[in-house]
């Protein structure tokens, strides 16, 4: 029988349930993320070297399209250089899911856009465009889409 009266016993007790509850807070349900990428575009605009990439993402069975634009040395580009849009595409060309062109709002080096997610069942690419301030406008590149990735 066990000795309830024993101090360290009951610590020990305490000491488990709150290690127990403590775990139990810091476990987070993580559910699986696949996603694919197309080629990395590297092009200069207005001195600056950028890198582009479209971005397909499957989490939940829901795909989403991802569209990013980054200065290629890190350099950190003032407010409005950089912008973006994504689209997500059916494999047989249907637009299902689009982005609005948004740029960076903070001076930064890096910066992306994400679709609304589409849950039906089907295979999906990622197209998108992004844009670089080219001291007077815009210069528009188009990255390589995605290769295709199947939700079910």
């Amino acid at each position: 029988m066990l000795n309830y009266k024993n101090k360290s016993y009951i610590k020990l007790i305490a000491l488990s349930l709150m290690i127990g509850v403590l775990l139990s807070l810091c476990i987070t349900v993580v559910s699986a993320v696949t996603w694919t990428a197309g080629p990395i575009l590297s092009f200069t605009v207005w001195g600056t070297n950028y890198q582009a990439q479209n971005e397909i993402w499957v989490s939940q069975n829901t795909a989403f399209a991802y569209t990013l634009i980054r200065s290629a040395n890190l350099q950190i580009m003032p407010i409005g250089y950089m912008g973006a849009v994504a689209y997500l595409y059916t494999s047989g060309g249907a637009m299902v899911a689009w982005s609005d062109w948004w740029y960076n709002s903070i001076a930064t080096n890096y910066m992306s856009r994400l679709t609304f997610g589409v849950s039906n069942p089907g295979t999906y690419f990622s197209s998108g465009f992004v844009r670089a301030f080219n001291g007077n406008g815009y210069t528009t590149r188009e990255p390589n889409r995605t290769p295709n990735m199947a939700i079910r």
